[in-house]
């Protein structure tokens, strides 16, 4: 908050406030910082790196001895090699045996390294080197070797064990290792649409691991290791027909485990003008087997929405208490108690455009996708919405003239925080934010970047963003894309927080932000006037600890919310050595209006722990 003295002195403390509604507000802007562990102290985030990302494609030779040899450089990928799966191509034909556009793994039979190695047609025989495949002779051309790696991933669950499974949105299905960090995330080839779907979504359930892509669902058994053969059975659903992503309004089938009455529901499509939800459900007295239609019901239409002018489709399904909630595009949150013929209530809100809500102690948090607005319902009423600050967008008027945009990509809970990934669409440029909305404290923060940056380029309908979010025990994942206009590229990453500095080995740590990208910005504050403007001469800085080496802190102002910061003013370990509390000069003048810009850099996992800054006329 701002305090100013009967002194004069500005007094910036009680950063717990977070991000208020206005620039006018004690805090107009936080990115990347810690406000919450240790309150009335700021600190850094951990930063997101990649764990696996978009590898280039090399140039290869087949070496005979059925060898596959990388001719240049050796490989770029994180941590082991074995288990990757590739692709090969060739300008020309490819060697007997190697078949283009077919998924290969990395196998570990003989003397293999990154640049020579074997490979199979399965992930359970490259991990336990029981197949491989016969390279024969012949092929012409230049041979490339393409790794496959996730796209943006769409849908995560965790199976008997806690393992992470998630489904991307060329409907490929990868599976996390141990803790998604340590290991690489492993490519599950088999279901129907691998490669080619959309990734509507995925569930375990009994046993299971259940797949929805476009038009049909498939089943595979519960793995444990990479090792483990793929059992799949596909398109296990039969005669109902699953809502594909286009008749969804592009949010596919959402589906979602209750975890009252242990069934899934899911959006279907629309038939007539109504928009249906589905079933799937165990029988009773059965065990649930996809390959026995006797031992599970699939039902395409439990209960129907209305049309809402074709507004009316389900973009989430939660449940609070003993009802199914089932938000739509429209303006309308439906609730559902799972034996009256229809929905037994509904609420209407002031937005419609609803794209992802939460349940969180017994109140669903929803989400406008295109104005950020976080309304808490409960089954007969909503709150005042959490808005999204409109300074943080810089929208203002300019959204109403098609010249800036803005999306909700997806929603998580971590902890007692609701993490909601956004998109604030320019006309060449895009930021994307991962925020945090704290439920105890009710304030808003950036809570983080993409490694990618905060801005990144855009042409058209082309972008990068912050898709799925993924909590993992004290780790956080992210799926994230970047669009590269010179290339007409997208590369996309999974990054976490926990993270393996060694591209090979090592101990997964946590490193907080070191570059200076973490940053408070104050509100727009008044402190002199047009014929008696102020000066401030000195600035006085305290930390709850000494600053130790690699930490820094750097200051700087400006005079209205849109011009240039002026130089900033750097007090760090380097040029001040390990102060806790330090005064030196700092002049400023003329001032009428002022903000704030404070900005901190920390080093592995170590951060400054900012208390309160004084500016002294």
């Amino acid at each position: 908050m701002i305090e100013i003295s009967k002194d004069g002195t500005i007094n910036i403390n009680g950063w717990q406030e977070g991000i208020g509604n206005s620039n006018l507000d004690n805090f107009s802007d936080m990115l990347g910082v810690n406000i919450v562990d240790n309150p009335g102290c700021v600190s850094e985030n951990f930063k997101f790196q990649p764990v696996i990302e978009t590898y280039a494609s090399r140039t290869i030779i087949f070496s005979g001895s059925d060898y596959v040899n990388i001719s240049a450089g050796g490989s770029t990928y994180r941590g082991t090699y074995i288990g990757r799966a590739i692709k090969f191509s060739s300008t020309g034909t490819l060697p007997s045996g190697i078949n283009s556009n077919t998924v290969y793994y990395i196998g570990s039979n003989g003397v293999v390294n990154e640049n020579t190695f074997r490979i199979s047609s399965s992930l359970s025989q490259a991990i336990t080197g029981t197949g491989y495949v016969s390279i024969g002779t012949g092929g012409s051309g230049v041979y490339t070797i393409n790794f496959v790696t996730p796209t943006l991933i769409t849908g995560y669950t965790k199976n008997s064990q806690g393992k992470i499974f998630a489904i991307d949105d060329s409907q490929r299905v990868w599976f996390a290792g141990l803790d998604g960090v340590n290991d690489p995330w492993y490519l599950i080839s088999g279901n129907t649409n691998q490669g080619g779907g959309d990734g509507n979504g995925i569930i375990y359930y009994k046993g299971y691991l259940l797949v929805w892509s476009t038009s049909s669902v498939d089943a595979l058994l519960d793995i444990q290791s990479p090792s483990d053969v793929a059992n799949w059975t596909l398109n296990f659903d039969g005669a109902v027909t699953i809502s594909n992503s286009m008749s969804n309004g592009g949010k596919g089938a959402v589906p979602f485990l209750s975890v009252n009455d242990d069934a899934i529901y899911f959006s279907n499509g629309v038939v007539g003008n109504t928009f249906r939800v589905g079933l799937l459900e165990e029988n009773a007295g059965t065990t649930f087997n996809p390959s026995s239609s006797s031992t599970f019901s699939f039902v395409p239409d439990v209960v129907t929405l209305p049309f809402e002018n074709s507004k009316g489709f389900a973009t989430s399904i939660k449940e609070i208490n003993e009802f199914i909630v089932i938000g739509t595009y429209s303006d309308k949150i439906f609730f559902w108690d799972k034996k009256s013929p229809s929905f037994t209530s509904f609420i209407q809100i002031p937005e419609s455009g609803i794209s992802n809500m939460e349940s969180i102690g017994g109140l669903i948090y929803a989400l406008i996708g295109d104005s950020g607005s976080i309304y808490i319902c409960n089954t007969v009423s909503f709150s005042n919405p959490i808005k999204f600050p409109e300074q943080l967008s810089d929208q203002y008027y300019l959204f109403n003239y098609g010249l800036n945009s803005f999306q909700v990509n997806s929603t998580s809970i971590y902890k007692r925080e609701l993490l909601f990934s956004i998109s604030i669409l320019g006309i060449s440029d895009v930021k994307n934010y991962l925020m945090s909305y704290n439920i105890d404290t009710k304030k808003i923060t950036k809570k983080n970047i993409s490694y990618y940056g905060e801005t990144t380029d855009k042409s058209g309908a082309s972008f990068g963003k912050i898709g799925s979010i993924i909590p993992f025990g004290k780790n956080i994942f992210i799926s994230s894309s970047k669009y590269n206009t010179s290339s007409d590229i997208t590369n996309y990453e999974i990054e976490s927080l926990l993270y393996v500095a060694s591209t090979e080995s090592g101990n997964p740590g946590y490193f907080v932000y070191d570059n200076y990208e973490p940053n408070i910005i104050t509100g727009l504050f008044a402190y002199g006037d047009t014929y008696s403007k102020r000066t401030t001469k000195e600035l006085s800085v305290s930390f709850l600890r000494p600053l130790v080496t690699g930490q820094g802190f750097r200051i700087s102002y400006r005079y209205d919310d849109n011009s240039a910061w002026s130089t900033p003013k750097e007090i760090s370990y380097t040029n001040s050595g390990a102060v806790k509390q330090i005064k030196l000069p700092y002049l400023i003048t003329d001032i009428i209006d002022l903000q704030i810009k404070i900005e901190l850099k920390g080093i592995n996992q170590s951060s400054p722990r900012l208390k309160i800054i004084r500016l002294i006329p």
